[in-house]
C-alpha cells in the first residue's frame, strides 16, 4: 500500500465514525507512524508502505475511533499515538 492509500482508507473509516476531523486525525496518525512531517506526507502519496507499518496505521485508527471524544488537537493525539505505541 501507498501513503495515499493509507490517507484514503484512514479517512474514510474515521469519517464513517462521523469523526469531523478525519482528514486531519489521518495525516497526523500517519506522519507521526512514519515519523515524517505532514507535508512530507502529502508530497509523496506513492511512497510504499511496508506491511508492519500498516498494520500499525490501522491500529492506530481503531485506536482513534474507540477514543473520538478524547482527541481535541494535535497535542492531545501525539500523547495518545505515544501512549499507543507502548501498547504495540
Amino acid at each position: 500500500m501507498t501513503i495515499n492509500d493509507l490517507l484514503i482508507d484512514g479517512e474514510r473509516k474515521l469519517k464513517a465514525k462521523n469523526i469531523k476531523s478525519f482528514h486531519l486525525d489521518t495525516q497526523l496518525l500517519l506522519s507521526h507512524l512514519l515519523s515524517k512531517s505532514k507535508s512530507y506526507i502529502l508530497a509523496h502519496p506513492d511512497d510504499e508502505v511496508n506491511i508492519k507499518l500498516q498494520k500499525k496505521f490501522n491500529k492506530l485508527i481503531k485506536y482513534r475511533i474507540i477514543n473520538k471524544n478524547k482527541i481535541i488537537n494535535n497535542n492531545l493525539i501525539k500523547i495518545k499515538v505515544l501512549k499507543m505505541n507502548k501498547i504495540m
